[in-house]
């Protein structure tokens, strides 16, 4: 879409009869201008979080799978500590606060942990871990 964007824009100039290499020179930082200004938009979009403020962990995929990995890590900590496999939607609320667990929506991010398999929907609000040592010692007896 840029290079159209730009393409356009040269083009617009080049139709004019009378271009002197200062009107050329000024449309081409006006070009510039723009391109700048598109980008500061389309920059402004991917690091601005809902709320308005300005979030460098929203930078990539990278970030969401060590916040997965963290999770999970606490998850499973959680389930052996309290000798269970299966949580409430709640309870998982809960835990993403007390780890301050950074997704842009939990309620999403559980349902791609569940879809990859780390997360096993039982119900209509609970989840069973599967990567908990706690359910395999369960699965092998």
């Amino acid at each position: 879409m840029l290079v159209q964007y730009q393409t356009w824009k040269k083009a617009s100039v080049s139709t004019c009869t009378d271009v002197t290499p200062k009107i050329f020179e000024l449309a081409s930082i006006f070009l510039h201008l723009d391109v700048v200004e598109i980008m500061k938009e389309s920059l402004y979009d991917k690091y601005v979080d809902e709320h308005g403020f300005v979030d460098f962990g929203r930078s990539g995929g990278m970030s969401q799978q060590k916040e997965a990995k963290r999770f999970l890590s606490a998850l499973n900590k959680q389930s052996e500590l309290q000798q269970k496999d299966c949580f409430s939607i709640s309870e998982i609320y809960s835990l993403a606060d007390r780890i301050g667990l950074r997704v842009p929506d939990i309620d999403t991010f559980v349902d791609n942990l569940n879809s990859v398999g780390y997360l096993l929907k039982k119900g209509p609000k609970t989840y069973q871990v599967l990567s908990s040592s706690y359910s395999r010692s369960l699965s092998s007896r």
